[in-house]
C-alpha cells in the first residue's frame, strides 16, 4: 500500500504577513502575506515491498519565496522647531518633523521628496533633508496574546506582563539571517500593529539563517521573539497574521529666504512625499504653511516736563500716552518754562520678523542742553528687560521695566560698552539687546518685544 503525506513548514524574511491558512493538500495565502516568506511544502510516500513489509518511508520537498510587493508609506506631520509656523523670521532655521510608517509586505527603502511652492514675497528656502530614509522592517504576529498597559509586573502606561515581567514578549517567524534583528526590527526600533497600539522594541531574539518556523516549538530553537514595551493607548488584543510595521522621524531642516518688497511678510509651502526606492507610488503630499515675516520696527517719541509732573498731554488717540517706570510720557501737549528739565522717551516695537542693527539718532533742540550722566546721561532698558507691552489698550502704552542697562560713563561714542552718548547736536543711541558704541554696533530687538531709551534736555 502507498500512502502520501503531505506536511508544511514556513519561514520568514523581514517583512509583514498576513495570515496563511494550511487546508489539506492545498495552500490559500492572504493578500500582504510576508515577502522572503519561504513556503515548505513535503510529501511523504509510504509503502510495502511484495512480500507486503513496510518500508523506510520516501520524502520530496519544494521552497517557495513570497516575493515583496511594494507599497505607499503612511507620512504625517509631526511637530516643528519652532511650533509656531506664522512667526519665523528671515534667515531663520526650521526644523520639520514627520513621521513614516512602512506599508509594505516587506521591509523596503524609502525616499523622501521635498519641494517648495505657492512662493510668495520671500526668496527661495534652503532645503536639507535626508532623501533616503532608510530600510524599515515589517513582520506579522505570530501567536496572539493581549497588552495589559499597567498590569501585571508593568510599572506605568504601556507596560505589560506576557511571557517576561513588564515585558511584551511577541512570537514572530524566523527570518533567513542571523543579523541580529529580526525581520528589520531591533533594539529602539518604533513597532505598530496593523489597527493597534504603537510600542518600542526593547531587544530581540534572531533565529534567522534559514530555520524553519515551528511557532508551537521553544523559544530559541523554533521562531524568534521580538520584545517590546511602553505602547501607547489602553491596551489590545493582538491575534495571529495581524500586520506589524515600523515607524520612524524623519527631520527636514529649512533655512528661510529673505523677505523681497518689506514691509509685507512672505509665505512659502514645504511639500513633502515618501515613497518606495525603486518602483513605489508616492505618498500623498503633505504640505506645511510658513509665514515668515518681514522686519517691522515702529518708533513712538514721547516727552514729560520733570518739573511739572502733574502736567498732562494730548489723550487723545492710542499710542499718545506712554507709561513707563512709574512716570507719564505724552507724544504732544507738554510746555516748559526756561530751566525746566523735559524727559523724552523713545519707544521701539518689533512688530515681526527678526529686528538687528538698531542705531536711533536723534538732534536735539534749538535752545537745550543735553543732561549727561551720571546726572541722567542715556538709558536703554533692553528688550529681555520689558514685559507686560499693551500699547493699544485705551490711548496708552504701559510697558513695566524689570532691569535695563544706562549709559554711565563719558557720553562719547569712544567707550566700550557704552550704548550711546552726544556728538555735535546729534544724541546717537546703540540700543537694543548687545548695542555698543565701539564699532558701531546696533543691538537686536526680539519679536513682539520693545525697547525703550530715555534722555534728558533742560530748556536754556
Amino acid at each position: 500500500m502507498v500512502t502520501l503525506r503531505s506536511t508544511r513548514a514556513w519561514t520568514v524574511v523581514k517583512a509583514s504577513l498576513a495570515t496563511i491558512l494550511l487546508l489539506c493538500g492545498s495552500q490559500v495565502l492572504a493578500a500582504g502575506t510576508a515577502s522572503n516568506t519561504q513556503l515548505q511544502n513535503t510529501v511523504t510516500v509510504n509503502f510495502d515491498n511484495a512480500g507486503g513489509t513496510p518500508q523506510t518511508a520516501v520524502t520530496a520537498q519544494v521552497i517557495i519565496t513570497i516575493e515583496l510587493i511594494k507599497a505607499t508609506p503612511t507620512i504625517t506631520f509631526s511637530t516643528s522647531i519652532p511650533t509656531n509656523l506664522s512667526t519665523v523670521s528671515e534667515t531663520e532655521a526650521v526644523s520639520l518633523i514627520f513621521t513614516i510608517t512602512s506599508n509594505a509586505n516587506g521591509p523596503d527603502d524609502y525616499l523622501l521628496n521635498v519641494t517648495e511652492s505657492s512662493v510668495i514675497n520671500i526668496g527661495a528656502t534652503t532645503i536639507t533633508n535626508p532623501t533616503d530614509v532608510g530600510i524599515l522592517g515589517a513582520t506579522t504576529v505570530g501567536a496572539g496574546f493581549v497588552i495589559t498597559n499597567g498590569g501585571g509586573g508593568g510599572t506605568g502606561p504601556g507596560d505589560c506582563l506576557v511571557a517576561d515581567a513588564g515585558i511584551c514578549q511577541l512570537v514572530v517567524p524566523n527570518d533567513d539571517a542571523s543579523d541580529g534583528a529580526v525581520n528589520g526590527f531591533g533594539g529602539g526600533d518604533t513597532i505598530v500593529f496593523d489597527g493597534g497600539p504603537v510600542c518600542t522594541v526593547t531587544t530581540v531574539n534572531d533565529l534567522g539563517g534559514g530555520n524553519v518556523t515551528n511557532l508551537s516549538g521553544v523559544l530559541g530553537t523554533d521562531f524568534s521573539v521580538i520584545n517590546f514595551d511602553n505602547c501607547d493607548g489602553a491596551g489590545a488584543s493582538l491575534t495571529f497574521g495581524q500586520s506589524i510595521f515600523e515607524r520612524t522621524d524623519v527631520t527636514v531642516a529649512l533655512t528661510m529666504g529673505t523677505i523681497i518688497a518689506p514691509p509685507a511678510d512672505g509665505t512659502t509651502d514645504i511639500d513633502v512625499t515618501a515613497e518606495p526606492d525603486v518602483g513605489g507610488t508616492p505618498s500623498a503630499t503633505v504640505t506645511t504653511a510658513i509665514v515668515v515675516l518681514a522686519a517691522d520696527l515702529s518708533v513712538v517719541k514721547y516727552v514729560r516736563n520733570v518739573n511739572d509732573v502733574a502736567q498732562t498731554g494730548t489723550d487723545a488717540s492710542p499710542f499718545d500716552v506712554l507709561q513707563f517706570n512709574g512716570a507719564t510720557y505724552y507724544r504732544a501737549g507738554i510746555t516748559a518754562a526756561p530751566g525746566e528739565v523735559l524727559e523724552y522717551a523713545l519707544l521701539m516695537i518689533n512688530n515681526g520678523g527678526a529686528i538687528q542693527g538698531v542705531v536711533a539718532t536723534d538732534p536735539s533742540i534749538a535752545f537745550t542742553t543735553y543732561v549727561p550722566s551720571p546726572t541722567f546721561g542715556i538709558q536703554v532698558f533692553h528688550t529681555e528687560d520689558i514685559t507686560d507691552t499693551a500699547c493699544v489698550v485705551s490711548n496708552e502704552c504701559v510697558v513695566t521695566n524689570v532691569g535695563g542697562s544706562t549709559s554711565n560713563l563719558d557720553d562719547t561714542l569712544a567707550t566700550a560698552l557704552d550704548i550711546g552718548g552726544l556728538a555735535g547736536s546729534t544724541i546717537t543711541v546703540y540700543a537694543g539687546v548687545g548695542g555698543n558704541e565701539v564699532g558701531a554696533v546696533g543691538g537686536t530687538i526680539a519679536i513682539n518685544k520693545v525697547s525703550v531709551v530715555l534722555y534728558r534736555l533742560t530748556v536754556n
